[in-house]
């Protein structure tokens, strides 16, 4: 995959020093959250185009992680997520049930 260079070589430089000032720990949440926030995009651009439920899951795995992963490997795991199956207590599978 091609890099995409629209920044001249000295802001880069400049950025990247800044980056580096910070702590270790505030990079990995800086970049927790951008990948959160790059997901939660996503999740909205599919739910606007007609997806939602295990299809969503699908196509976000696809866009995800579609050039990272080989086809076998792609296909097992949209296999898995077609065969998810939500447990009945549960609306969302990384939220704990609800107390009642």
């Amino acid at each position: 995959m091609k890099t995409m260079r629209d920044t001249p070589k000295a802001i880069r430089q400049i950025y990247r020093r800044m980056l580096m000032e910070r702590s270790g720990i505030e990079r990995l949440r800086m970049g927790a959250r951008l990948s959160e926030m790059m997901v939660s995009f996503a999740t909205a651009g599919l739910a606007a185009q007609g997806h939602s439920g295990i299809a969503l899951k699908v196509e976000l795995a696809k866009r995800l992680y579609g050039r990272e992963l080989d086809a076998g490997t792609m296909a097992g795991l949209i296999a898995s997520l077609e065969r998810f199956r939500p447990r009945p207590d549960r609306t969302d599978c990384r939220q704990p049930p609800q107390e009642t």
